[in-house]
């Protein structure tokens, strides 16, 4: 497959230290996929050379849903999909209003579990969905009644058609999968109310997932080709704030980083992450020599 490079989206340095782990170079993702992960200075981790645009779209579409999604997984299923949605609302609860009409927009909708959810406790709200997967877009439009936007979310058109629409928009593990995240926090801007809030998780790149549940190494669960960037509290709290959003809300909780931003609010949390970027990658690279055997970063690919 072709391999596109790229730059570090937080500081913009072209320059990237690959991970290698007993002398050889961490190259291996989950199911064999060659991957090249590597960190800047400024402690973002990230994927380059990665996939181009066109391998990643044709990967969504007809790949990933038998893989990855956890409607599908046994020992999660749709219940438990529910149960992250359920998570979702009690961590939102201070700042959402659940009487009120609204339109929610869920990026990454899959199967539409969590935007059905959402509609049980919000039964004034509007839902919303985007979702490469073809199955999920059939579902969110025929059995919840609800819009699909795109099922491409690097699409322009979207913006422009649902300018200053949201009220709330949620990501739950999503936003590492973006190929573009400066020119995706535009997007979030310019479709979300002033008054609007966005929700957003992912894995937390400081404290690994180490009680694995169908995966052999935390390395195993933690790089896969389908994350292009690996965020931490920090390096995530800088790229919002660059990008113009307030961090509102945020913890560290059962391997998982998520945050509650928007445009304004009377208090913030920005002054958590005045931090010097160069002490983000000590940290970041104190993590990588607890759980890798014998790791050490290289310019070498």
């Amino acid at each position: 497959m072709n391999k596109v490079k790229v730059g570090c989206p937080l500081c913009g340095s072209n320059k990237i230290r690959y991970l290698y782990v007993n002398g050889s170079q961490l190259s291996k993702a989950q199911h064999g996929v060659e991957i090249f992960p590597g960190m800047c200075d400024c402690g973002m981790v990230y994927l380059s050379p990665r996939w181009s645009k066109a391998q990643y779209v044709e990967y969504y579409s007809k790949s990933y849903d038998d893989i990855y999604r956890l409607e599908l997984k046994p020992d999660i299923s749709v219940e438990g999909v529910k149960k992250n949605a359920e998570e979702i609302l009690m961590r939102l609860r201070r700042n959402l209003s659940f009487e009120e009409s609204m339109n929610i927009l869920d990026i990454g909708s899959a199967y539409g579990n969590a935007l059905k959810y959402y509609k049980g406790k919000i039964p004034k709200a509007t839902l919303y969905g985007i979702e490469s997967s073809i199955e999920g877009g059939r579902i969110l439009k025929d059995e919840l009644g609800g819009t699909l936007i795109t099922d491409d979310f690097d699409d322009e058109q979207w913006v422009v058609d649902y300018e200053s629409k949201f009220n709330l928009i949620t990501m739950r593990h999503v936003f590492e999968h973006l190929l573009n995240p400066n020119d995706a926090l535009d997007k979030l801007k310019s479709v979300l109310k002033q008054d609007g809030i966005i929700y957003l998780s992912l894995p937390d790149m400081l404290h690994p997932r180490i009680k694995l549940r169908d995966y052999n190494e935390w390395s195993d669960y933690w790089f896969r080709v389908v994350h292009p960037y690996y965020y931490n509290k920090y390096t995530l709290a800088k790229i919002l704030i660059k990008n113009g959003f307030d961090i509102i809300d945020y913890s560290e909780e059962n391997c998982e980083l998520w945050m509650i931003i928007g445009l304004s609010c009377d208090s913030n949390k920005n002054d958590d992450f005045k931090v010097n970027l160069s002490d983000v990658s000590e940290m970041q690279a104190d993590v990588f020599d607890r759980y890798l055997v014998n790791f050490s970063l290289s310019d070498r690919i």
